[in-house]
């Protein structure tokens, strides 16, 4: 039985975000080794460690509050935990905080926070520093790149300035919908309506801002979402904060809506080879002897 049980906040970034879930959680074993932790492992012919995510996150996917927790067969402060981790980290993960729960307690996630950058995030080899939007670009070589990107989307140089059918139109669109269908490939092919998920769309500081109600049943994802408004290559996606139900006020914690899942079959097919597959070697055998194809 575990007697000790804490929650991990960590940040996901660098190269490391293009790293997938399964890959993730091989590398906080091996961090959760290094780190000479008494961890809890699972029961089976394959133990791993008694850690979960609360939420995983997509590949390619920045996370700067991702949560993780971790049952302990001792009890332990979680300082001393943190502590050890950091020691441990490889480049791109950052323990955060680390604190103690309820060894019942199992983090349900109520809301994520994505911010996706308009434009092409690159590096000014003058100023030495990233540059994002027109107002921290001027006068350097990206800002053409970044101009070039904004009136492709009808962004100009302030929301406000966007001219036409521009990206403030195509947000207020979405957000006076009631549905806003999208196509799923996986695990079966189906349209689901993301417009329910979706509790807040706004441009500010030159980057979309979306906030996402997460179910149990299902949620939308954040490319979904820029992809409706006309975002589909955006560049960078970053979950800014991932918010469990049980860190929110009671009142808060009350006023999360109900939504009910609406999905559809699709209609047509989602995909087709262009050419035709080559013939493959058939081998078999039946009751007048083997046969070759």
């Amino acid at each position: 039985m575990p007697l000790d049980k804490v929650r991990i906040r960590f940040r996901k970034a660098g190269d490391l975000r293009l790293v997938s879930h399964l890959d993730l959680m091989r590398s906080l074993e091996r961090v959760l080794r290094r780190a000479a932790l008494p961890f809890r492992m699972t029961e089976g012919f394959h133990p791993t460690p008694r850690l979960v995510l609360a939420q995983s996150l997509p590949l390619g996917v920045v996370g700067h509050r991702e949560v993780a927790e971790l049952e302990l067969t001792e009890e332990i402060d979680p300082a001393d935990v943190l502590n050890r981790l950091r020691a441990q980290a490889p480049p791109g993960i950052e323990f955060l905080s680390a604190r103690r729960i309820r060894l019942k307690t199992t983090g349900r996630p109520r809301r994520a926070v994505y911010r996706i950058p308009l434009g092409h995030p690159e590096r000014d080899s003058t100023a030495g520093r990233s540059v994002h939007s027109p107002a921290d670009a001027r006068g350097s070589p990206a800002h053409g790149r970044w101009t070039a990107f904004a009136e492709g989307h009808g962004l100009g140089e302030s929301p406000g300035s966007a001219g036409g059918w521009g990206l403030p139109d195509r947000l207020a669109s979405f957000l006076s919908a009631t549905e806003v269908w999208v196509e799923r490939p996986r695990p079966r092919p189906r349209q689901i309506n993301i417009r329910p998920y979706v509790e807040s769309l706004k441009f500010a500081d030159g980057a979309l801002h979306v906030s996402i109600w997460l179910t149990q049943e299902g949620s939308a994802r954040a490319d979904e979402v820029a992809a409706a408004v006309g975002l589909d290559d955006a560049p960078l996606i970053e979950r800014v904060d991932l918010e469990l139900l049980d860190e929110v006020p009671p009142e808060e914690a009350a006023r999360t809506p109900k939504i009910e899942p609406q999905s559809r079959p699709l209609t047509r097919v989602l995909s087709a080879d262009r050419e035709p597959a080559a013939p493959r070697e058939t081998w078999g055998a039946t009751a007048n002897g083997p046969v070759v194809e």
